[in-house]
This record gives C-alpha cells, structure tokens and sequence, in this order.
C-alpha cells in the first residue's frame, strides 16, 4: 500500500489532539486495517467493546506478548513479535480475556513499544496486556490505579529474569499455573514517559537486566516499514536498528 499524505487539516487535528505522527508513515484507513487482520483472525462483537480480534489458531493457555521478544530502543521497551500480525495487536490498542473468547484485541489508534504492565524482582521478569480502561492522555495515564491490580494475576505472563532478552520468549515464559506463587515476589515496576515526543517505556533498568542475562542489553533505533508487506518480508533487524511498521490511523480512537 502506497503512503498518502495527510491533508493539512486533518494534520492539525492530529498534532491537536496529541495523536503522534512523522513524515513518511503511512495512513491506514479502516478498510485496510480489517483487511489486513482478517486472515489472521475472526472479528467479534463484544459488549461493551464493540467490534474487537480474536486471533486464529493460537494454543491452550496461548497469552499476549509471548510469542516474540523484548528489545531496548530509542522507545525503550519495545516487543517485536515473531507473528506476521503482530505490528497491530502488540503496538496499539489494548488485550482482555473474555470466557469463552479467550484473549480478544480491542483496536486503538496510539502506537506504544509494547502496551505492558511490569512486574520485578527475586529473578523474575513479569509483563501483562494493558486492558481497556487504561487510556495513554497524551504524557501519561489518565486516572488513578494500582498497576498491580490492573488484571488478574492469571494474566500475568513471568520469565526469568536471565532469559529476558532471549530471542524467543516463548520458550521462556513459565506456565500461567504457576503465577500465584511467583507474584508476590515480584514489585510493580511499570513507568513510561513522553522522551522528545516518544512515548518511552522505562520501566526495568537495563543494567539491572545486563548484569542478570550475563551480557549488554543491545541498543535499537526503531525505523519505519512503508507497507505492511515489508514489515512480513524483511528482516525484522538490521546492525542496531528494529524495523516496524506504525501507520497513523486518524479516523480510530484510542
């Protein structure tokens, strides 16, 4: 898909309600965006969301944010999904399970390095989907809560804290059964910033996480795919640099 350019109107709606957006990204209309998920996954209507993804295919006890790995970039944080959909459901919007839907994507507009809530500590790693409610105002959260108490502790996805930086964390994450016991030992670690109009997810300490893993925490420049199918084709990484694609999507909410 071609990049258009943005009318100067729409622009300034844009920069006016804190929507991020840089020359050479490309807009996605709703078309496009229905399109492109489709093939991945079924679309259902859940009360009270709306219309949200159900991703195809995906294992017992499959969770968020597992299949893939963490990254430090100029964003901080950063996921980079192993998934050929993952641009979307790991980058905007927000995750909830549902019963009997399982783990459902509710679509948003804001594009972050990795929509997570962390937890630290006693050589454990611990991230969790952001769920609905939890609304990005522009330099921080809006409203008051605890992350610890976000979701259910059943949703919390723990690794060891060694094994953070593996290049397929799905072989590292420990079963979901066995997260009473490890979250209490673990702290609320969650912090994000606006860096230079970045939305910038700090939350663990790279050193801290070096000197567990045995090694230096890699340093990524996040750089733009112009088309979805450059993000499925091409290499994910290049020297010190993590390709996504990050299309603006003016006509979705948060």
């Amino acid at each position: 898909m071609r990049a258009r350019v943005l009318p100067c109107v729409l622009l300034a709606l844009l920069l006016g309600s804190g929507t991020a957006w840089a020359p050479g990204r490309p807009v996605l209309g709703s078309d496009d965006f229905t399109r492109y998920l489709s093939p991945y996954g079924q679309w259902v209507s859940v009360d009270p969301y709306g219309l949200c993804w159900k991703p195809y295919n995906m294992p017992k006890g499959w969770r968020p944010y597992t299949n893939g790995r963490w990254v430090y970039t100029d964003y901080g944080w950063t996921w980079v999904s192993n998934l050929p959909w993952g641009w979307a459901p790991f980058h905007y919007g927000r995750w909830t399970n549902q019963g009997p839907f399982g783990w459902i994507w509710i679509p948003g507009s804001t594009w972050g390095p990795g929509w997570c809530a962390w937890r630290y500590g006693n050589g454990w790693a611990g991230w969790t989907p952001l769920p609905p409610g939890v609304v990005w105002a522009g330099r921080d959260f809006a409203g008051n809560f605890r992350w610890d108490g976000i979701v259910t502790i059943e949703a919390w996805i723990f690794a060891p804290e060694k094994d953070l930086l593996a290049p397929d964390l799905s072989k590292a994450v420990v079963p979901g059964e066995r997260n009473k016991a490890i979250f209490p030992e673990t702290k609320s670690a969650t912090r994000y910033d606006l860096i230079e109009g970045r939305i910038f997810d700090r939350s663990l300490d790279p050193e801290k996480v070096a000197k567990a893993a045995g090694q230096a925490v890699p340093r990524y420049d996040v750089n733009d795919c112009a088309t979805v199918d450059d993000y499925q084709t091409e290499k994910r990484f290049s020297k010190r640099e993590v390709y996504m694609y990050r299309p603006v999507m003016p006509w979705m909410k948060q």
